[in-house]
């Protein structure tokens, strides 16, 4: 019975927006529709709102958005090259669109690395902000590369003065550990960003959004709008939870 209600629900709405009285059309004519529907311009800026009201601001110490005038540089870091096409998207749109100001940027990858380099510190002592990306996992291992690098880097700029923004692409469950960065989004998916789909900000291949509309976030083009799908708890020194004392509760945002 069940199915049949929910069958029946379903043929109700096709037949209320008219699907079943369309002309019958030929796979060219199907073909056509779809290029012209699938990535247009509309579902490309619905598809951004949506994003941006998913994205949550967890800690902002009144560095967002960035002010990016007079010369100020951007470091970006990130685990993987298609999160640096992310970035460099992000930033392009968003200079064509007039909503932030051109402004110089370095990036960088830490795939692999346990702690900052020399080459990192240098990066970051010429910056005036660092965005990084962080891939973290289940549960927190403190010791592995995804969380303590990140971690010596916000704890690194801090050290000089720098102000230190984080992005969590993966699962939000890391948040805790970054009490040093100045500021703290959470962006729920990891997807990067091919060079092919990045070549035209009207791009109609497929990417993760979810990484650039947090960069957008970040620059100041869109506004995070989300709350706090979880719970999020203390994270111990060993890496375990503490199940009893919530650093994050559900619903929360910063905004």
């Amino acid at each position: 019975d069940r199915i049949n209600e929910s069958t029946k629900r379903v043929l109700e709405l096709k037949i209320k927006m008219g699907l079943f009285n369309e002309e019958e059309k030929s796979l060219e004519e199907k073909i056509a529709y779809a290029k012209s529907v699938v990535g247009c311009e509309e579902h490309r800026a619905l598809e951004r709102k949506i994003t941006a009201d998913g994205i949550t601001l967890l800690e902002d110490k009144d560095v967002l958005p960035l002010d990016l005038s007079n010369g100020k540089k951007v470091l970006y870091v990130c685990a993987f090259s298609n999160k640096v096409t992310s970035f460099e998207f992000a930033r392009k749109r968003l200079i064509a669109e007039g909503k932030i100001p051109e402004f110089e940027y370095d990036t960088f990858t830490y795939n692999g690395l346990s702690e900052i380099t020399d080459e990192l510190k240098a990066k970051v002592d010429a910056s005036d902000y660092v965005i990084v990306v962080t891939e973290s996992e289940v549960p927190i291992a403190l010791d592995k590369s995804y969380v303590s690098f990140p971690v010596s880097l916000c704890k690194y700029a801090k050290e000089k003065g720098k102000k230190s923004i984080v992005i969590s692409s993966f699962l939000p469950y890391d948040a805790p550990i970054y009490r040093d960065a100045d500021a703290l989004l959470i962006c729920y998916c990891t997807k990067g960003m091919s060079k092919e789909a990045a070549s035209d900000i009207k791009t109609v291949k497929a990417y993760g959004v979810n990484v650039v509309v947090a960069i957008e976030c970040v620059l100041g083009g869109m506004k995070a709008n989300g709350k706090l799908p979880v719970e999020i708890f203390e994270i111990n020194p060993d890496g375990t939870y503490d199940f009893n004392k919530i650093a994050y509760p559900f619903g929360y945002s910063k905004q």
